[in-house]
């Protein structure tokens, strides 16, 4: 119903679609230049400083986990720096994906003509 949350939701779906299938914990340099290009989109959907911020901390997660050796000092004694940073990455993007939830309930709650007739199709 709302063409930016709807934008942003399919940017977020697509950068977990990457952190599932590139699991990295390597210099995966295909899926580093896919996971900025993603962020740089993802940003630009939706003007919300909420989001933009978290999207600004999954930045470096994400550089570490495709480099050589930045995921390492992530590791745990449980759990190696790799699944950590995945793990913590997919948990962003889930709290990302409860925020746009969020967002739409307050719009659909205002009356109509209240700001959003860009945003609706």
């Amino acid at each position: 119903m709302f063409a930016d949350l709807d934008e942003a939701r399919r940017r977020f779906t697509a950068l977990e679609e990457l952190v599932i299938h590139h699991p990295g914990g390597w210099a995966d340099e295909q899926a580093l230049r896919k996971s900025r290009v993603l962020l740089v989109a993802a940003r630009g959907a939706l003007d919300d400083p909420d989001c933009r911020a978290t999207l600004s901390a999954i930045e470096p997660l994400l550089n570490d986990l495709y480099s050589e050796a930045g995921h390492r000092k992530w590791d745990h004694v449980q759990t190696t720096g790799r699944d950590f940073l995945r793990l913590r990455i997919l948990r962003d993007l889930s709290v990302l994906d409860q925020h746009l939830t969020e967002i739409e309930q307050q719009r659909r709650a205002r009356p109509p003509g209240d700001g959003d007739f860009l945003n609706e199709r």
